[in-house]
C-alpha cells in the first residue's frame, strides 16, 4: 500500500497512471453482472453460429407452350392453296396448307406443313374441312409431309407406307369420321370415330 501512496505523491503522472488503472478495474467488475443477468445471455447455453440457410431455387419440371387449337370456319381456301398461307385471326397457323397432288379410286394423297401435322386437333379439323369442300359421300385422304414420299397410284412402296403420317376417312352416309396418327408405320393416335 505504501508503494501505492508513494506513487501517487510522486507527480501527476502518477496520479494519471493510478486513475486509469482504477477506472479500468471498475468498468472489469461492473460489466461482470451485467453479462451474468443480461436476459439475452446464458452462461450455460454453447455458443452456436448462425446457421446457413441453403437458397431454395424452383426449376420448372414442366415445360407448358400455348397451345393455339382455334375453331376452324370457312379454310378451304386455306387448305387447297399451294403456297403458304399468312397468319389469320380465324386460324392463327401460318403455313397450315394441306396439298393434294394425285388420287387414285377416291384415294387423295396429300402433303401438309409439319406446323399442321404437330397441331392435332387443327390437323383433323383441316382434313374433315377438305372432305366437306369436295361434298362426296365419301372422302378418304392419306398424308405425308415430305413430297417426296407421296404415291402417285396404288401400291404404295414400304418406303411410302412408313413416311406416312396421317390417314383420314369421311362417310357421310354413315357419319362416321375416321383421323389416324402414324409414326414409322405405326398407329400412334386414332380418333373415336376409327371405333364405330
Amino acid at each position: 500500500m505504501n508503494s501505492i501512496t508513494s506513487f501517487w505523491n510522486s507527480g501527476p503522472t502518477g496520479k494519471i497512471i493510478i486513475v486509469g488503472a482504477g477506472m479500468l478495474v471498475l468498468c472489469c467488475l461492473c460489466s461482470i453482472p451485467i453479462l451474468i443477468f443480461s436476459p439475452s445471455t446464458s452462461l450455460f447455453a454453447p455458443v452456436t453460429t448462425a446457421p446457413a440457410f441453403a437458397t431454395q431455387v424452383e426449376i420448372p419440371t414442366q415445360v407448358v407452350l400455348p397451345t393455339n387449337t382455334p375453331e376452324i370456319s370457312n379454310t378451304p381456301e386455306l387448305i387447297l392453296t399451294a403456297t403458304p398461307q399468312g397468319s389469320t385471326p380465324d386460324t392463327g397457323c401460318v403455313f397450315c396448307n394441306l396439298e393434294c397432288p394425285a388420287s387414285q379410286e377416291g384415294i387423295d394423297f396429300c402433303v401438309a406443313d409439319r406446323q399442321l401435322v404437330a397441331d392435332l386437333a387443327l390437323f383433323e379439323a383441316t382434313l374433315k374441312a377438305y372432305c366437306d369442300s369436295k361434298g362426296a359421300d365419301f372422302c378418304k385422304v392419306l398424308v405425308w409431309t415430305d413430297r417426296q414420299h407421296v404415291p402417285s397410284s396404288l401400291p404404295m412402296t414400304d418406303v411410302q407406307l412408313n413416311n406416312e403420317v396421317a390417314d383420314y376417312s369421311l362417310n357421310r352416309v354413315t357419319g362416321n369420321a375416321c383421323f389416324i396418327l402414324l409414326s414409322a408405320g405405326g398407329v400412334i393416335y386414332q380418333s373415336e370415330g376409327c371405333f364405330g
